[in-house]
This record gives C-alpha cells, sequence and structure tokens, in this order.
C-alpha cells in the first residue's frame, strides 16, 4: 500500500472525494474502496482495525506534550538527586546496538540518568557522557537535577508498543529552578522500526550534548539541534537498535 487510507486521523462523516481511489487496510486485508458493508458514517468503528503503514507515523511538525502523569508511577531514586538513574520497566523488546534490554526494574534495563540521559545497560550516575560512558541516548547531557520522572506501563497502538514518560528536570544541579525542563518522551517499537520520540514543553538555558553512543564511539545523529519550547524530535532505529535518524520538528501521530 503506497497511499494508505488515514482515517484514523481524519474523522469522516461525509463524502470526501480528496479520499477516494486509495487502498484501504482491514484486519490484514487490501481493499481500493471501502468494502460492501461498510458506509462513510461507520469509519470511526472501522478505523480500530485499520493497520496503518510504518512511514505514517512520522508527521512533520511540532505537537504540545502531554505532560499529565495521571495513571503513571513515579521513578524512585531520582526525584531531587544528583548523579542518580532509576530503572524504566519495559515489558516489550527494546533493542539497543543489536542487544535486547526488556526488564522489569533492574539491571541490564533501561534506565534515566538524571543527567538527561536514556541509558542501557547497567545504570551510570556519571555527569558528563563521553562516548565510552556507556551506551546511552543523550537528550541535553550536562549537570542537571531530575525533579521528577514518571513513566507508564506498556500501552499499544494496532501492532506497535510503546511507554510513555513525563520528565520535570531542572537546567542545572544548583540553579534552585525546580521543573524548568518538562519533556514528554516516549520508547516505542513497531513490526518494522524502534522510535523514541521527544515533546519538549520548556527546555532549560543550556543545551547540553545531544548524541548516541555505542559505548564506544559517539554516533552523531543529531548533527547541530538547539532544544525549543514546544518542539518535538523522533530518533527511529531498525529492529536491532542500530541505524539511528533524526528527525526533527516530528512527532508520532499516535
Amino acid at each position: 500500500m503506497s497511499n494508505p487510507f488515514q482515517i484514523y486521523y481524519v474523522p469522516y462523516d461525509t463524502q470526501r472525494p480528496e479520499y477516494e481511489n486509495q487502498d484501504i487496510q482491514i484486519n490484514f486485508q487490501t481493499y481500493s474502496s471501502l468494502p460492501i458493508g461498510y458506509t462513510p458514517n461507520q469509519q470511526i468503528q472501522i478505523a480500530r482495525n485499520i493497520v496503518i503503514t510504518e512511514d505514517t507515523f512520522l508527521t512533520q511538525g511540532n505537537i504540545a506534550a502531554n505532560m499529565s502523569i495521571t495513571g503513571l508511577t513515579l521513578m524512585t531514586g531520582v526525584s531531587g538527586q544528583d548523579d542518580s538513574f532509576g530503572y524504566i520497566p519495559t515489558a516489550f523488546t527494546f533493542k539497543f546496538f543489536g542487544t535486547n534490554y526488556t526488564n522489569s526494574s533492574n539491571a541490564p534495563g533501561i534506565y534515566w540518568n538524571t543527567n538527561n540521559v536514556i541509558g542501557f545497560g547497567t545504570g551510570i550516575g556519571t555527569i558528563s557522557w563521553a562516548a565510552n560512558t556507556g551506551q546511552g541516548i543523550l537528550l541535553g547531557n550536562t549537570d542537571r537535577r531530575t525533579n521528577s520522572y514518571n513513566y507508564s506501563g506498556t500501552l499499544t497502538f494496532g501492532q506497535t508498543s510503546y511507554i510513555n514518560t513525563v520528565l520535570r528536570a531542572q537546567n542545572i544541579y544548583n540553579d534552585n529552578v525546580p521543573n524548568a525542563i518538562s519533556m514528554q518522551i516516549r520508547l516505542a517499537r513497531s513490526p518494522n522500526y524502534q522510535y523514541v520520540e521527544v515533546r519538549m514543553s520548556t527546555v532549560g538555558a543550556l543545551n547540553g550534548n545531544w548524541n548516541i553512543t555505542n559505548g564506544v564511539a559517539f554516533q552523531n545523529t543529531y548533527g547541530s539541534f538547539t532544544w525549543a519550547n514546544g518542539s518535538s524530535i523522533v530518533l527511529r532505529s531498525d529492529l536491532e537498535g542500530s541505524n539511528w535518524t533524526f528527525y526533527n520538528n516530528y512527532y508520532l501521530n499516535f
């Protein structure tokens, strides 16, 4: 399907000619038009069964972060702490440079380093990450203080599994201005790709280090990048967690 019928995102209650002659996929069967028995005013119901192609997840533009922590769990051991870490329980497969870091709440696993790093393996509380500090995704790494980090259980969208997390942090450890940084971070795995999405509500004055390291060398995935209030970014990899690609001013539309 090169041009899927994207009714997830356009509620359809009247005849819309721009959607004619586009493929639709219901329960893994492809149709050139709505199959017999379905009418336009039923498309909200139909949408629950549609499998959307991978590239439709990536949407250009920025989207507001959802900073609600209702239903999320507060990570222990990181609130107000300096140079600390806590594990993010992950029930679905999520690989980083070939290793699966699915784990409930201990090492080796996926963890949050309070200096703005998503780490993989055994937790490290290091302030400034060098390429060989450990495996990680640096999200403005510098000497910061996490005020709170909340995480969800496993969520699903079709065949994609993901977790939702909410970060509130100080720009630097000793500036005494809590919650200057606020971000929604989601990790997702679909049948074809893995994603890390960051929606930035507010950002600190220090840009910090944005990079990805496999524990040996920085990948320089982001290029030249400066965070901004209200912006969003996506990192996408293959299913081995290698070959990361950076999408600035993009978000995942689920």
